[in-house]
């Protein structure tokens, strides 16, 4: 079984070398990098129990020598409980420990909006209930067919069709405001 490692810093840089030095100490996998408020970062890492407990020792180390880590531990045999909790943090189906572990550019993909939203399948639009519009080739989508795509998804339609002004306003608008500033756009182009 999986064990889960969790090793909590009081700065970003601190956590990429704690990370980094768990990845080259064991055989463990980086499941998230989690940034919390004031400067807090947990690291989490997930591998065989004495593979975990190695990284969790060598980043306590390495964090240590900034002077920023504030606590480390190691939860041999992960409960699937416990398993589902960190993968719903993340907005991913949960898996068993012993599942299949998403990549570190996976993880960095999603956002905390997004895990609200991956309940919802997404799904293409069908060609019967989409309308083409001729003058800019672009599809015509309508708010139910927005509501069902993901957040990342929504992302990408608002960066492609140039719905909004800026990469940051992008990057932290909410679903409705992707949706809103969408559906502003196609009614703009008829």
């Amino acid at each position: 079984m999986d064990a889960l490692g969790l090793i909590e810093n009081r700065s970003y840089l601190s956590s990429i070398v704690a990370a980094d030095t768990a990845l080259k100490a064991a055989n463990v996998t980086l499941i998230d990098l989690e940034i919390i408020r004031g400067g807090y970062v947990t690291v989490k890492l997930i591998g065989d129990v004495g593979a975990v407990k190695a990284a969790v020792e060598a980043a306590k180390d390495a964090a240590e020598s900034f002077g920023a880590l504030i606590s480390a531990h190691v939860i041999p045999r992960m409960h699937e409980e416990t398993a589902k909790l960190i993968e719903k943090q993340k907005g991913r189906p949960a898996a068993s420990p012993e599942g299949a572990k998403p990549t570190a550019k996976q993880e960095k993909e999603e956002t905390g909006e997004q895990a609200k939203t991956e309940a919802v399948q997404e799904e293409s639009p069908s060609p019967a209930a989409t309308e083409r519009n001729e003058e800019n080739g672009q599809e015509k989508l309508t708010r139910e067919q927005l509501e069902k795509l993901t957040v990342v998804k929504l992302r990408q339609l608002v960066r492609e069709r140039k719905a909004m002004e800026s990469a940051t306003q992008i990057n932290t608008a909410k679903k409705a405001e992707l949706i809103h500033s969408l559906l502003e756009k196609m009614e703009k182009k008829e």
